[in-house]
């Protein structure tokens, strides 16, 4: 996972398969999810584009935000699910929009 400050729309063109938005947190910022090494990768090039910006990997065990936590979210995943509003951008690799204190 990263954290980046940047918005939605500055960061949708850079996606690539295996990264997603887990969460869209404000106008400027999001927050990355998916598989490691490919989360580093658009990191990095997000640090490339766009200099002086905000773009830091979290650490984390797991990719929360993203299909990856359900293996350790147990029955709580299926109860917090329902509060949360799912995006309908599949093909934009975004998978779920996340609300503060609502466990998304």
């Amino acid at each position: 996972m990263a954290a980046i400050g940047l918005g939605m729309p500055a960061v949708l063109p850079l996606l690539r398969p295996g990264v997603s938005i887990g969460c869209d947190n404000s106008p400027e910022s999001v927050t990355l999810t998916g598989d490691v090494d490919k989360v580093e990768t658009l990191v990095s090039t997000i640090k490339e584009k766009h200099p002086g910006t905000l773009a830091r990997l979290l650490r984390v065990s797991v990719a929360y935000h993203s299909g990856k936590s359900a293996k350790v979210a147990g029955s709580e995943y299926g109860s917090s699910e329902k509060y949360c509003t799912q995006l309908n951008m599949s093909d934009a690799n975004i998978s779920s929009r996340s609300y503060a204190g609502r466990g998304c």
